[in-house]
């Protein structure tokens, strides 16, 4: 469907037009084609699609569509996991809206904060990391209440780095009137949570279902020893002759020993790891992107969002961990319809990862061989439903109209006229009930255990000392989720007894609650024995003279 659609097609303006033909761009990409409408409408959307399918330009188009140039306020935040996806978003969003002169920021750390306030106070689309976002927004330097709409690229993997708790904070501080665009390449269960609660009836849209990469790429299992790793993945450099590859370790540390004896073998190559600043990971992925080296050596931070034209081959050293790990590591190359090849060395202590993610590799493929078949026959379904219904089948041929007499059911009988449970007892034979008075049934524990729970948890209530909380407190206060925001950072970064202090001080019905000062006590007087006069003891021991040695002032 999406090959006979063109970019002219969608409602974009001229400028954005223009923009893609300067890329050369024509045709959209099956998640663009589904998603570009729908962003334009202002809806809320859960897109679902694998890796390197053109998901930054299929928020990103409808977001351009929808933006104000002339309104330099903060309109679109942009949340990505690294600081090269960040990068690259903004200057693919740029190149979009080159002839709209809007100003897209990027905002990650590594950098000098000082140096991102412009790009803070001028800039209609930001694109940022959360843990900077956070801290910018904590400063004061971010403004959100403009922004109208909000954009999470590769939500699932900023969740398995941790930054849940950001994710949160930045949501809490956006408008609620705005449009959630959420976009990943895996659905687990955190994220729909996360769109259950900040999204308002989000529509889903998923291009691809399951774990599957696409299928321009060649995948290879090699077998080898751990003493004789390195040597193998020399040997099949040389044989393999890649024109631009990654090598993926798990250790930052082997990065550079990597890089080091692929040197020492005659071959260039780069490294790249969490470890360096964010100059040196720039020049090295500017070196690797320019072909001065062909080879780069990276961890998991590059696995994700980095589009770089002419990756022939991707390299494990290891297995990954996970099968998402795996797709979104090969999925760096076989970009765009092009050819690809993701090859793994395999060592017979990771025979079982294996294993493993050759068999969720699998189960993918066929999910999605089963998808496509019946979106394939729905169509057809479709054009048999007029022809039949046009036909007029014999009478033989048409099901009979003869009604089935439903099935009786007994009217339950009065209350009055049940039988008791004594009479039910006396009714049972003789050796059923003495068997019954011998071994009585049990209680069933998940019943007890029920039943208990309620009147355990009660006692507990009733026995806890009740103290005044924070959030007790601001109830008294006239913004309360100011007060809260202002308390989960402080309480980040301070003491929590101070924080408590200075939210009781803000309110005056709390001011009974707080500690009172305790004046310093004076010394302790002590009383002369020998002429009964009060003297206060000195605060340090005074060097005991001999009568002789007293010395007497004129």
């Amino acid at each position: 469907m999406s090959e006979n659609i063109k970019f002219r097609d969608f409602a974009l303006n001229e400028d954005i037009q223009r923009g893609l033909a300067d890329m050369g761009y024509e045709s959209p990409t099956p998640v663009q084609a589904a998603a570009i409408p729908e962003v334009i409408k202002g809806k809320d959307l859960l897109v679902q699609a694998k890796t390197g399918s053109g998901k930054t330009l299929g928020f990103g188009l409808g977001v351009l569509q929808r933006i104000d140039p002339t309104n330099y306020d903060v309109q679109a935040l942009v949340i990505v996991p690294t600081r090269e996806l960040a990068i690259q978003v903004a200057e693919e969003l740029s190149r979009a809206g080159a002839h709209m002169r809007l100003m897209v920021g990027a905002i990650y750390g590594g950098t000098k904060m000082d140096t991102q306030y412009t790009d803070l106070e001028w800039s209609q689309i930001i694109v940022g990391t959360p843990g900077r976002l956070r801290d910018h927004l904590t400063r004061g330097n971010l403004h959100l209440s403009t922004c109208r709409m909000v954009i999470l690229d590769e939500a699932d993997e900023m969740l398995d780095m941790g930054f849940k708790d950001d994710l949160e904070f930045l949501l809490a501080a956006l408008p609620k009137e705005r449009q959630s665009l959420l976009f990943s390449a895996t659905f687990p269960g955190p994220i729909e949570a996360i769109a259950r609660r900040y999204m308002k009836n989000p529509e889903k849209i998923s291009v691809s279902t399951g774990l599957t990469t696409p299928v321009d790429i060649k995948h290879r299992f090699i077998k080898t020893t751990e003493p004789q790793k390195m040597d193998t993945l020399i040997k099949l450099l040389k044989l393999e002759n890649p024109h631009l590859g990654i090598i993926f370790c798990k250790r930052k540390s082997e990065t550079s020993l990597v890089a080091r004896k692929l040197k020492q073998a005659g071959l260039q190559a780069t490294f790249i790891n969490g470890d360096m600043n964010q100059a040196q990971r720039i020049a090295a992925l500017d070196a690797f992107k320019r072909g001065e080296v062909n080879l780069l050596v990276a961890t998991d931070v590059a696995a994700r969002g980095l589009d770089i034209s002419g990756i022939t081959h991707v390299i494990n050293l290891q297995v990954p961990d996970s099968t998402e790990t795996y797709v979104h590591r090969s999925g760096r190359t076989g970009r765009a319809g092009k050819k690809g090849t993701a090859i793994t060395l395999v060592t017979p202590a990771e025979e079982r990862d294996f294993v493993r993610v050759q068999r969720d590799l699998r189960e993918g493929m066929q999910k999605n061989a089963a998808a496509a078949a019946a979106s394939a026959a729905k169509p057809a379904q479709a054009a048999e439903r007029p022809a039949r219904s046009a036909e007029r089948r014999p009478a033989a041929e048409r099901p009979s109209r003869e009604r089935v007499a439903p099935e009786r059911v007994a009217p339950e009988r009065p209350v009055s006229e049940r039988p008791s449970a004594e009479r039910q007892t006396s009714e049972r034979p003789a050796s059923e009930r003495v068997a019954a008075e011998r071994h009585p049934a049990p209680v069933p524990q998940e019943r007890a255990r029920s039943e208990a729970r309620p009147e355990a948890q009660h006692r507990r209530e009733m026995a806890r000392p009740r103290s005044l909380t924070a959030q007790e407190v601001l109830r008294w206060g006239s913004n309360r989720q100011a007060f809260l925001a202002l308390a989960e950072e402080l309480l980040r970064q301070g003491h929590p007894e101070q924080i408590v202090a200075s939210l009781l001080s803000l309110v005056p019905q709390a001011q009974g609650f707080l500690p009172s000062k305790e004046e310093p006590k004076p010394q302790k007087d002590e009383r002369d024995e020998r002429n009964g006069r009060r003297r206060r003891t000195p605060e340090r021991a005074r060097t005991q003279r001999k009568p002789s040695q007293v010395v007497y002032s004129e």
